[in-house]
């Protein structure tokens, strides 16, 4: 099982809609705790980055991004997790 697979299992991320034109939201139901969460470009690069602790869902506004897709960070004390998310 890859680490990715447990900490899906652990978070149970869900993106929608993905694919997004713009606006998105991620829904964090069983994380505890706080986290860091990031959106990154196709090299790397974090365009987003913030620290949560309470919230369990997120607004993310991919208006002025380019279409393509990117890469959604979510890191807590213990473990990692990444999600793509499809701009259009």
């Amino acid at each position: 099982m890859s680490s990715n697979s447990v900490a899906e299992n652990y978070f149970q991320v869900k993106v929608f809609p993905n694919p997004t034109t713009g606006k998105c939201k991620v829904s964090l139901p069983n994380l505890q705790g706080s986290y860091s969460l990031l959106i990154l470009d196709n090299f790397g690069k974090v365009l987003i980055e913030g620290d949560n602790k309470d919230s369990r869902l997120v607004e993310l506004d991919l208006s002025n991004f380019s279409k393509g897709i990117y890469l959604l960070q979510i890191i807590t004390g213990e473990q990692t997790y990444f999600e793509k998310i499809i701009k259009q």
